[in-house]
């Protein structure tokens, strides 16, 4: 069996003193990945950051609770309910490695499950704005059920929520700042004669969703909009 080779966390600098750390993927050990990128960005004099999970699928749930308690001191992440499934609340973890710095998370209809959960716990705890569009919605916990030959059926038994309640995996995250993508529909329910053509390029000078991001960013906080 081959051995999956997970991308690495890639970072660079933007403008305007703007650190920019992109994920594909939540397995094993991103979140401490994704710590040391954010402190060498910090070293290069990042002042705010875009944490960009479009296209982040799949990957480990306890690592999107490492990295939510990143970006929080604390709050809640997620929690889990079902029909026979007492509710079960994922807290964030206390760690010391918390960034406080201004925060945008980039979301699109191919974000799906952990980093779900991550940019769910950005809007709960009203950590910072997620731009983009809706998510794909997958956030189920599957229990392992042994059949008697040596094999398991995995069986889904809870969802996983938001802090507001809803389930992820009904309804996805839709995003505080409404952000299409050059020819993407603002939701995952478009047809799919509306789908864009060839591979989304992320990062670059023709990123809306970015430029986005960056915009919402540079923004007063809301109490200077007020003064």
């Amino acid at each position: 069996r081959a051995v999956p080779n997970y991308p690495p966390v890639f970072s660079k600098m933007l403008e305007d003193g703007t650190g920019y750390v992109r994920v594909a993927t939540f397995n094993k050990g991103k979140a401490r990945e994704i710590a040391d990128k954010i402190k060498e960005l910090q070293s290069q004099g990042a002042h705010k950051i875009i944490l960009d999970l479009r296209n982040c699928a799949g990957g480990d749930v306890q690592e999107a609770v490492d990295t939510a308690s990143l970006f929080l001191n604390n709050g809640l992440v997620t929690y889990l309910s079902g029909q026979r499934f007492p509710r079960q609340d994922v807290p964030v973890h206390p760690t010391d490695s918390v960034c406080n710095l201004p925060l945008a998370v980039l979301i699109n209809q191919s974000t799906a499950g952990p980093a779900e959960l991550v940019a769910s716990a950005v809007l709960g705890n009203k950590r910072g704005e997620v731009v983009g569009v809706r998510s794909f919605g997958v956030g189920v916990y599957q229990k392992p059920i042994p059949v008697g030959d040596g094999s398991a059926l995995l069986l889904a038994v809870a969802k996983y929520y938001g802090s507001d309640g809803k389930a992820i995996s009904e309804n996805g995250v839709t995003p505080s700042v409404v952000q299409p993508a050059s020819g993407e529909p603002e939701s995952a329910d478009a047809d799919e004669d509306n789908q864009p053509e060839g591979p989304e390029q992320f990062g670059g000078k023709d990123d809306l969703q970015l430029r986005k991001a960056i915009e919402v960013l540079g923004q007063p906080v809301p109490s200077s909009k007020a003064a």
